[in-house]
Formats: C-alpha cells, structure tokens, sequence
C-alpha cells in the first residue's frame, strides 16, 4: 500500500511470550503479598489458519514509537500519549488537549512521567498492545530494566500505571524513583473553536496534597483529579511545574491554568523485580467519589489487571473466525478488542443543544447515566449517530449486543429530549452531554436517522430482544415518517431531502446515500411493525419501500456505468436544474450497493468502474474521487469507505473483490498503534505520523465494519431472524479460499458453529448449534454452475434455487436441525 507505513517495525511477539508471562513479570509491589501468578498459556498473534479467538494475544512496536500514539481504555476512563512513554500535544478538536488521562466528562491529567536515578523513561525501545492494557518497555537504567504497564479497569473512572522494575544481575538493589504528574482539569466540551471556547470555560486548577496523595481541582467546580501510589511515596511535592522531560515548547500548549505534583521513592528492589502501582482517578461530582475509586485502584490491581485480561479474553473467543488470510483473521480478532476498548459510561450528563457549538443553553435535562460505544480516540471519544450505526453491524456479529442496545438507546434518550417526537437522531453527543448538531432546525445528517433503523433492526434480529423492540419502535416509526416526510416531490422524486453523510455543499439536496438507507429502514420498519402487531404502519412502510425502488433507476447514469451521488431539486450547490443528476465521484455512490437494493447489472457496471483509479487507490476507496468537486481528489480513504466497498463487492457474489478491499483495510492494523484500526488509511495525502495535532483518530468504532461483517454475513452467509425463530446460512466462498469458519457465533440465545468449504466441483456447508431454529443451509454456486447431487447429512435431499444478487443459491430447508446438519453440493458446468 501506499504511504509512510514501515512493516518491519511491527512484530508480534513470539509464541512463547504470553500475557501469562507478561503479568507474571510485573512483580509484587513492596508491603504487599505476591499477587497469584498467571498460569494459563496464551497464544501470540495468530497466524493463518489458526483460530484467532484463543486467549491473550500481544502485538509490539519497536520503531518510530515517539511518533506513534495509543491508548488503554475502560468504560469509565482511558489515558492517551506516544508510545516512547511521553505525553506530547496531541489531537486538533482543542489543539494539544485531547491526550492525556480522561475519566469522561472530564479530563484529570496532561501527562505523567516516571523517573529511575536521575533518568526520565522517554525513550521506550518496545511498545506492546496486549487484551485490555499496553506496555511499554525502556533500555535498563541504572542497572534496572523498566518496564510501564498501563490499563483502565472497567467500571471505574480510574487509571493504573505499573512500574516495574527488574535488577539486570539478578541480585536485590536499591532505587529512587519519581513520577510528575500536571493537570489542567477540564471538560471534554466546549472544544477549541466553540463559543464558549475551551480556554474561556475552563477556569484555573488548584493543587493540594495529603496522605500521599495530590489533588487537583478546577476552581468553583466539583472536578477533581486524584493522584497516589502503593507503595505510599516518600514524599511530595506540589505547585506550578513537574512536567517531567516535557520540553518547554510542548508545555505552553497546554496553557497556564494547569498544577502539578511529584511523588517520589526510595525503594528497596529484590532480586526478582517490584511493581509499583500508580493510580489517577477522578471524579466531576466532588472529591469523596474520585478518593473512593483510587482507593479502590490501588487495593488490588494485579488482581483487576488480571480480571480485565479475562474480560477481553472472553470477548476475543466469541465469534471466532478462521479464514485463510492472516491479515483479514487477525484484524476481525483485534477489531473485536477495539469494540471492547471503545464502550463507555458517562454519568449526571447535561443535556445541551448547543447548535453546532454557536451556543451553551441550560440543560434540558440531566441523566443519571448514558452508555454506548465513543466514535474514536483520541478526538471522538463521544457517541455518535452514524459512527454507531456502523459499528452496530460488528458488534452484532461479535456478540456484543449489550454495547449496541446502550449505544442505539442512548441515542434515541438524548433525541426525544432535543428534537421531541420527531424521530430525528442527533448527530453527536459530548461526554458532558452537550449535543453539539442534528437538531430539528438543522438540516444535515439526516442519513443517522435512517441507519438508527438499520441498526436497530440488525441488533433485534440477532439478539430476539423484544424489550429492544418495544422500546424503540415507536422512535422508529416517527423517524421513517420524518425522513418521508422531507420527501419534496416534483421533479425529483421521492427521495429525502437533506445531507447525508456527505458533507459538502457541492452536493444537491437528495443525497444517495440517505435514498439507499430510508428504503432499507423501510423494510426493517415493516417487519417490526408486524411484529407489533401493526398493520396498518407495516402496510405503509411496505407501500413506501415499493414506490422508492420502482422509482430508484432515476439514480442511474447509464454512460458512467454508476449511480449519482445526488439529485438536485432546486439551484443549489453545483446544481443548474431541478431533477439533475450528480456524479462528483463521492464515496457514497456505492450506497446502492452496500444496501443491496441496485439490480445485479447495474450493480456490477457500477463496482467495476468503482475499482478504477478514479475512485480507487492503493489505501482504498477515496473519500471524493479524481476529478471530483475538491479538484485534488483520489487522495483520502476513510477505513469505512473502504469497508463499505468490501461489503458492497460481497453482496454481489464479487468475493475476490471484496477480499481485495478488506485487505486494504487490514493493513492499516499496525500503522501506527498495533492492534488498533485508525480512521484514515496511509496515502499520498495522509501521513500517519504528520503531527499528533493534525492527525486523524488513533482508533475508529466504525473503522472493522468492512472486514467483521463481510466475513460473518457475506462470505459466510449468515442471517439470523431470532424473533421468527429463523437463521439461514448461505456462504459463498471466495475461488482463492479452500474454506473458512466461525465458531462460538451468537444468535440469540445460542452459539452457532459454521464451516463452509468447497474443492474443485463440490461445495460443502456445515451448521452446528441451530437447534430450536428453523434452518435453511445452502451455497452460493459459481456463475455457470449447475447442482448435480444435494446431500444433507449423506442423504439425497429436495432443495431449491433461488437467484440472489450474490448468485444462484441451492438452498435446503430444515425445520427441526439436528445437534449438526451437513450439507454437500456436487456441480457440474
């Protein structure tokens, strides 16, 4: 691919370096009793075809680590820095402010820095990203080899730092030992360029210490920021410096209003190693709450260190895939890891529309508690309406529903109190809860709307929650009908007026994507409808959905072989007529066929000028294409633009393009923290290691879609209707792969095995775990195929075929399945 990326700088550690080993390694901390060592084997990353859901997997850095970022997160806090062990400026949203400790709505500290002798630990030489925490590992120092464990336990609005020290000669040693901490406490909103801005909300810190322990306040509000160690330090020091090696240059972008604090040490080291634990806790409701969750930090972190190991061991084992392409299988095992580390919790949030940050109102409402998925980090660590709506296809196939229902819960909660009974999602949500665009006034995003449906329906038919259901469907009828409702006839049909995801005023008003998605949520909308026992709403949707797809090749192109990307009903942006079709080679014209709603000729004219250098590129699927409206496209790709081409490819049976596509996406799994898919690919236009205040996000929710969901629901062809009490599983398995898999696949209450392979003329599907559901199991057969025997289970068996837009498909039906059902399709043609 193209770009600055180095690959021989990342390496996974060999399998004989476990996490076992790994938290063995921490030591004990002085006073304390060793904590019981990990005794389990872990695996390394895996290579191809090897399951990748075994437990414990590490992924390590050992170059550029001073231009690479990373983050260790929990539910309630995470810390951001460079992976040398700094904590330079990083993020743009406000400039320099956005790394550092968070325990969201808050941030508690700018940085903190250890010290060994008289030795900063700046210079890392190995950075690890390991289940739930990182490590960073420093050359030895004063005859000691240190190394940082760092992880947020979820739960908790807590931090803990582990410091290990390990005498090279293997004999007890003495060391003094420091760590700087300074904090500016702040809020996450208002940001940089809002009114209020960042600097005139925030007022100046204060800086005390007692017991061992520094507190740091924001004057006149309850924010607080504990800071203390077990062991207790020697002493303490407090007041306007304790940057540790921070370099003047750096410390004035963080401003003036900032306090910081030292604590330091005389430890006695035995011949094994020590761990000392640090803690940063904090709190936006008083001291009491941020003294309590340090406390509770420091009483055990071995032990939550270990736990939260577990934790994502166990999230890592679920939807466990076996594919023969190392890049794909690994990037599905640490996508799911991502998920994990990007669930959060907010409490006492204040909701505020804020209109595009021009205002800062009172609250509408104060919520006790709010939980979902943060978009990114280290600049969106918020929730999102369209961010989870992608996101939501992954976590489906995870089997992390729970975090989905929050998520899409969360933003139907916040909606209703902003835009009323409309059904209008908002576009994004602050940690402080101020809502900063996608009120009923403004006119862009309507595309989160739609794909709020989408999500919720993929969520329900996985999961079988009718909770879920009756809790959002009638959110989800005002919406289609508000998204109807923009519907402004005439010339150019029916088709929702307003911005998509789009958001570039070259655009006419109808925008494909936002189309492509209300005909989809239409039909999600009608079989919820039946379900509730709502006729009338089901015919309506039905009625809906049918007028849209007949009027749909209004889109087409037919001498650019594509959809437009928008439909002009007025003199807007770069449109000189009502009705006039756009093309400016935006990445949204492959809308049609990521929602599998364009017919199978246009849809493959369509995909085959997409693969051209005009919107294709070694990074992907470009945001805006060569000779589109920005005048120097086919520069950018966004993980998800590609991940939607990867999927669009799958639903039309084009599996070697869809393969190619989610390649393109796996690559990026190390560019820069390893283990973590970012926003932005590598490309001519973006350099992964530009400046840490330029740089696009670190790690992105929505960034696996195009790999975890293409696998899981393309290839693999599984479709659950858990609340009929259906799944069908239908792969199509690409000519280069022999076969692939997944095991411990969650369909509603049941774990779902399913392996698809085929060699030479036959085909061969196997479905385990399906009883109680009625099955129907089959395959995509290769274009010109005919089947020449159907055996189920080593028996003749009547099927059907049925055309689909990935190809004819032999299908079987079986009501009642056994323990294990096997299907195996001899061809001939």
């Amino acid at each position: 691919m193209g770009g600055t990326r180095v690959l021989n700088s990342l390496t996974a550690i060999a399998a004989a370096v476990t996490v076992a080993g790994l938290l063995a390694g921490l030591g004990t901390a002085a006073g304390t009793r060793p904590a019981a060592a990990a005794t389990r084997t872990a695996s390394a990353v895996p290579a191809a075809g090897v399951p990748e859901g075994q437990a414990s997997p590490v992924i390590s850095a050992t170059t550029k680590l001073d231009l690479r970022r990373y983050v260790a997160a929990g539910t309630g806090a995470y810390v951001v820095g460079a992976e040398n062990g700094t904590f330079p400026p990083i993020g743009w949203h406000t400039t320099g402010q956005m790394g550092g400790v968070w325990a969201p709505p808050t941030k508690l500290l700018d940085g903190l820095w250890f010290s060994v002798g008289s030795h900063w630990l700046d210079a890392a030489t190995k950075y690890t990203t390991g289940p739930g925490f990182v490590r960073l590992s420093f050359p030895v120092t004063g005859g000691l080899r240190p190394t940082l464990t760092e992880f947020a336990p979820d739960g908790q609005p807590t931090v803990l730092f582990g410091l290990t020290l390990t005498p090279v000669t293997g004999k007890a040693t003495t060391a003094s030992v420091a760590a700087d901490a300074h904090s500016q406490i702040a809020a996450a909103y208002p940001w940089g360029f809002t009114k209020p801005t960042f600097d005139s909300f925030n007022h100046q810190n204060t800086v005390s210490a007692s017991g061992g322990v520094i507190q740091f306040r924001q004057e006149s509000r309850p924010w607080y920021a504990e800071v203390g160690a077990t062991p207790a330090p020697a002493s303490v020091q407090t007041g306007t410096g304790f940057w540790g090696p921070t370099p003047a240059s750096q410390q004035t972008a963080f401003g003036t209003k900032g306090r910081g604090g030292r604590l330091t040490w005389n430890l006695s080291i035995p011949a094994g190693g020590q761990t000392l634990w640090l803690g940063v806790a904090g709190s936006h409701t008083g001291a009491p709450p941020a003294l309590s969750a340090l406390k509770a930090g420091l009483a055990n972190p071995m032990g939550l260190l270990q736990g939260k190991v577990a934790a994502r061991d166990a999230t890592a084992a679920l939807t466990n895939v076996k594919v023969p392409d190392a890049g794909a299988q690994r990037t599905i095992l640490w996508s799911k890891l991502n998920l994990a580390d990007l669930r959060r919790t907010i409490t006492q949030a204040a909701i505020r529309d804020t209109k595009a940050g021009t205002v800062y109102p009172k609250p509408l409402a104060t919520l006790p508690k709010l939980s979902g998925i943060d978009a990114a980090y280290p600049d969106y660590a918020e929730f999102f309406g369209t961010d989870g709506a992608y996101a939501t296809y992954s976590l489906a196939a995870a089997g992390q529903w729970q975090t989905a229902m929050q998520h899409l819960n969360t933003l139907r909660t916040v909606s209703q109190i902003v835009n009323g009974s409309t059904g209008k999602v908002v576009h994004e949500i602050s940690s402080t809860g101020a809502v900063y665009y996608g009120d009923n006034t403004e006119p862009g995003d309507i595309n989160e709307t739609a794909r709020f449906d989408i999500a919720a329906g993929l969520v329900w038919q996985w999961s079988g929650d009718q909770a879920f259901l009756q809790q959002n469907y009638a959110f989800i009828k005002a919406g289609l009908h508000y998204l109807t409702g923009l519907e402004p006839g005439g010339k150019s049909g029916p088709w929702p007026a307003g911005a998509g995801i789009v958001e570039n005023t070259a655009l006419g008003n109808e925008a494909v994507d936002v189309s492509s998605e209300t005909m989809q949520a239409l039909g999600v909308l009608h079989e919820m409808a039946l379900a509730m026992g709502d006729r009338s709403t089901a015919a309506w949707a039905a009625r809906h959905q049918r007028a849209m797809l007949a009027a749909f090749h209004q889109w087409w192109i037919s001498n650019q072989h594509l959809y437009a990307d928008s439909l002009c009903e007025a003199t807007e942006g770069d449109c000189t007529h009502a009705g006039q079709q756009l093309q400016q080679r935006w990445w949204t014209t492959v809308a049609p066929m990521e929602q599998g709603i364009a017919p199978a000729a246009n849809a493959d004219a369509a995909l085959a000028t997409m693969e051209g250098p005009v919107f294709t590129g070694t990074c992907g699927l470009f945001v805006d294409g060569v000779g589109g409206p920005s005048g120097t496209g086919g520069q950018t790709c966004y993980l998800v633009n590609t991940g939607a081409m990867a999927r669009a490819e799958a639903n039309y049976g084009r599996t070697a393009q869809a393969v190619a596509y989610m390649d393109k996406v796996a690559s990026q799994l190390t560019g820069e923290m390893p283990g973590s898919l970012p926003e932005l690919a590598a490309s001519a236009q973006y350099n992964p290691f530009e400046p840490f205040t330029s740089r696009a996000n670190v790690m992105q929710a929505w960034s696996s879609y195009g790999v975890m969901w293409t696998v899981v629901n393309d290839l693999l062809g599984v479709t659950p209707d858990v609340p009929q009490r259906t799944v069908a599983v239908v792969p199509e398995v690409p000519a280069s792969w022999p076969s692939l898999s997944v095991s411990k696949l969650r369909v509603g209450n049941q774990d779902l095995a399913v392996t698809a392979s085929h060699q030479a003329s036959s085909y061969r599907t196997q479905v385990s775990g399906a009883a109680g559901l009625s099955l129907t199991i089959g395959t995509v057969l290769p274009s010109g195929a005919k089947p020449q025997s159907v055996m189920l289970n080593g028996t003749k068996v009547n099927y059907k075929l049925v055309n689909t837009t990935r190809g004819t498909a032999v299908e079987v039906s079986v009501k009642a399945p056994a323990a294990q059902e096997t299907l195996a399709v001899q061809t001939a043609g």
